[in-house]
C-alpha cells in the first residue's frame, strides 16, 4: 500500500487584480471579476503574510498545483469589501456568508471531455479561510481538504480528482449558472509517480527500466532511489523530462541475489512522493492444460497460466508467427482464452511472455510453454461485436486479436453505472448520455439540416 503523500498542507491564492484574464473556452462577462492564481507550501496566518509570500516568491503563480498545496484568494474589489463591512463575524464568516448570497467564488473543471459534466470544488469552513487588507480579500483554500463534485443542478454527486484535471477560478456577483471567466490551473494528485508500477511487480535480477510520470516543473529533479537489504543503494534521475511522453529510470539489479528485499522510492525536493516495497525474484512461469476450442464462433486456445512477473500468454505457429495473446497479472493463477487469427496447421506453441520492459522477451524453463495439436481445422474469426461490460468477478481473460484495440491513459477505468465512471473511449472522462451516442448525434444533426432545408 502506498503511504500518504508527505507534503505540508498548502494554500491556493486567487488575486483579483483587474488583469482581464478569461478562462480558455469561456467568455468573460460584466458580472465576473478578474482573478490571478498562486500556490505555496508555506503556512500563512494573515493578510500581511500572504502579501509577503507573493512579493518574495514563496507563493508562485499557479499553473500546476499539487493536491495538498495551499491555494489563496486575493480579490481586489470595492463591492466585496463593502459587502463584508455590512456583515458580522470573522473575515472567513463574512466571506462565506457573502458567497452564500449574491457573490460567488467558483472553481470549475474546464476539461471534462465530451458528454461529461464538469467537476466543481465546494468551499466551506472546513477548507477555506479568508483574510483582508483594505479592499483586497484573500481566500486560502486547502486543496487537501476540498471535495470534488459533479455539476448537476439539484444534485451533488461526488467525483475523484484525476491527474491533469484543469480548473478555472471565477469570482463575481449575480453570475450565470454556467459563467466561467477566471484563469486556469492543472491539478495533480502528486508531484511524481511510477507509471503503472503494479503491473511490473515484483522486480527481477536484471536491468530494470521504469517510466515515471512527472507533474512538476521540468527543472525540478525527480530521483528513483532503491535501498536493498544490507544497505546498498541504487539511484537514477528521471529525465530529461519530455512533456510529449514520460521520462524513465534504469536500475541495474543483475548483481543482486534473488530473495533480497528492497524499498523503491521516488524522491522530489527531498520528499518521498511514491514508494514500493518488494523482493527481487527470479522470473518463473507455468503454462498448462492447453487445448483448442470454439468460443462464440471463434477458434481459440484455452490454457491455465501463472507468471511470477506478469506479462502475457502468446500462441505461435510452427514458424513463430503470433496468432493471438492474452494478458496475465503477476503471481495470479489465470484461466484464459486466446482467440486466434490468421491461418494455422500442425502444432501450436503456447508461450509465457514477459512484460515489455523486461530484459528477456519470454520466460525460461520447460513449464513456461505448452504445445497443442491444431491439425487441419480452419481458424474461425467472425467480425467481433460490442459486448456488455464483463463481470468484474470473472477469472477468465480473453483477447480478440482481430478486434481494434483501445488506448487508455494509466488512470482510466472501465465504464460502470457510477456517475463518476470513466468511459473506455480514447478520450478519458467521457460520460455516456442515453440517446446521444456518436451515431445518434449524427442522425440528429442530419435531421435538423433536412428540416431547415424544407423550411427554407
Amino acid at each position: 500500500m502506498r503511504p500518504a503523500l508527505p507534503l505540508a498542507s498548502a494554500l491556493l491564492f486567487v488575486t483579483v487584480l483587474g488583469l482581464g484574464l478569461g478562462a480558455a473556452g469561456a467568455t468573460p462577462t460584466a458580472n465576473a471579476e478578474d482573478v490571478a492564481l498562486y500556490a505555496t507550501t508555506v503556512g500563512l496566518d494573515d493578510a500581511d503574510a500572504v502579501e509577503s509570500a507573493i512579493a518574495n516568491g514563496t507563493a508562485d503563480p499557479a499553473d500546476e498545483v499539487v493536491a495538498g498545496e495551499t491555494l489563496v484568494v486575493a480579490i481586489d474589489s470595492e463591492r466585496l469589501a463593502s459587502d463584508l463591512d455590512s456583515r458580522n463575524g470573522t473575515t472567513t464568516d463574512r466571506f462565506l456568508d457573502a458567497v452564500a448570497g449574491d457573490a460567488d467564488l467558483r472553481i470549475d473543471q474546464t476539461n471534462p471531455g465530451p458528454q461529461r459534466t464538469r467537476k466543481v470544488v465546494r468551499l466551506g469552513r472546513e477548507n477555506a479561510t479568508a483574510y483582508r487588507n483594505g479592499t483586497t480579500t484573500y481566500v486560502l483554500v486547502d486543496t487537501e481538504a476540498v471535495e470534488y463534485r459533479r455539476y448537476r443542478p439539484g444534485e451533488n454527486d461526488p467525483a475523484d480528482l484525476r491527474d491533469g484535471d484543469r480548473f478555472a477560478v471565477t469570482f463575481g456577483y449575480d453570475l450565470d449558472d454556467h459563467e466561467i471567466a477566471g484563469p486556469e490551473f492543472d491539478l495533480y494528485t502528486t508531484e511524481a509517480e511510477f507509471s503503472q508500477f503494479d503491473s511490473y511487480d515484483p522486480l527481477a535480477p536484471e536491468v530494470v527500466n521504469r517510466s515515471v510520470k512527472v507533474n512538476v516543473d521540468p527543472e525540478d529533479a525527480v530521483v528513483a532511489r532503491m535501498t536493498l537489504d544490507g544497505g546498498r543503494t541504487l539511484t537514477d534521475a528521471a529525465g530529461p523530462v519530455d512533456w510529449s511522453g514520460w521520462p524513465g529510470v534504469s536500475l541495474d539489479l543483475r548483481g543482486v541475489e534473488p530473495g533480497t528485499g528492497y524499498a523503491l522510492e521516488l524522491v522530489h525536493d527531498g520528499e518521498v512522493v511514491d514508494r514500493y516495497n518488494g523482493t527481487v525474484r527470479e522470473p518463473d512461469a507455468t503454462v498448462r492444460d492447453a487445448e483448442v476450442t470454439e468460443v462464440e464462433g471463434y477458434t481459440a486456445v484455452n490454457a491455465t497460466a501463472e507468471l511470477s512477473h506478469g506479462g502475457a500468454v502468446r500462441v505461435l505457429d510452427e514458424e513463430g508467427t503470433e496468432l493471438g495473446s492474452a494478458p496475465v497479472d503477476p503471481d495470479t493463477k489465470t484461466d484464459l482464452t486466446v482467440r486466434l487469427r490468421g491461418e494455422a496447421t500442425g502444432e501450436l506453441r503456447v508461450r509465457a511472455a514477459r512484460e515489455e520492459h523486461a530484459s528477456a522477451e519470454y520466460y525460461d524453463g520447460p513449464e513456461s510453454e505448452a504445445t497443442v495439436e491444431f491439425g487441419d481445422r480452419e481458424v474461425r474469426t467472425p467480425t467481433p461485436t460490442v459486448s456488455a461490460t464483463p463481470d468484474p468477478t470473472a477469472t477468465t481473460t480473453s483477447v480478440s486479436p482481430d478486434a481494434t484495440s483501445t488506448s487508455h491513459s494509466p488512470d482510466e477505468t472501465a465504464t460502470s453505472a457510477s456517475p463518476d465512471a470513466t468511459s473506455t473511449s480514447a478520450s478519458p472522462g467521457v460520460e455516456r448520455v442515453p440517446g446521444f451516442g456518436p451515431v445518434a448525434g449524427l442522425v440528429a444533426v442530419v435531421a435538423l439540416v433536412l428540416a431547415a432545408l424544407r423550411r427554407a
